[in-house]
């Protein structure tokens, strides 16, 4: 049992994929590299640059590792950048979503998780994604 953790090449990523080697799981790193940096990536982790945008690209990442959930983690989201591009944010966030969703497996969202113990949604998010199990349905965290 397999989880692909896209976006596992950024800071929040990085600690998201040993947060859940720690916990057991087996995890597959899923990053396109436009802001992720592969030594942020524990040693053994296998790293697919993929960006979510390219279905066939997904679709063979998922037939490569037996994938049995997804935690995304890599939508673009710099605000100037969103406003002077929002095609490009369009393209990148809703089409690379929906990607992942075609494959059926069960998906977990969230848009800025952190590890900050102090804020009580960061620290629910960070319990939730500890407590998944292999039939955990779309959330967003």
């Amino acid at each position: 049992m397999t989880w692909l953790i896209t976006g596992g090449a950024g800071y929040i990523g990085a600690h998201v994929v040993r947060a859940a080697l720690a916990s057991g799981r087996q995890v597959v790193v899923l990053d396109d590299m436009t802001t992720g940096v592969a030594a942020r990536i524990p040693h053994g982790v296998e790293l697919e640059q993929v960006t979510l945008t390219d279905a066939q690209l997904v679709e063979q990442v998922f037939k490569t590792h037996p994938i049995t959930g997804v935690l995304h983690l890599a939508a673009k989201k710099q605000v100037g950048e969103s406003v002077e591009r929002p095609d490009y944010y369009w393209d990148q966030n809703v089409r690379g979503l929906t990607n992942l969703l075609d494959e059926e497996v069960p998906v977990i969202a969230g848009s800025e998780i952190n590890d900050d113990p102090f804020n009580p949604i960061s620290r629910a998010a960070m319990d939730q994604v500890a407590a998944m199990g292999d039939a955990t349905p779309i959330a967003w965290l």
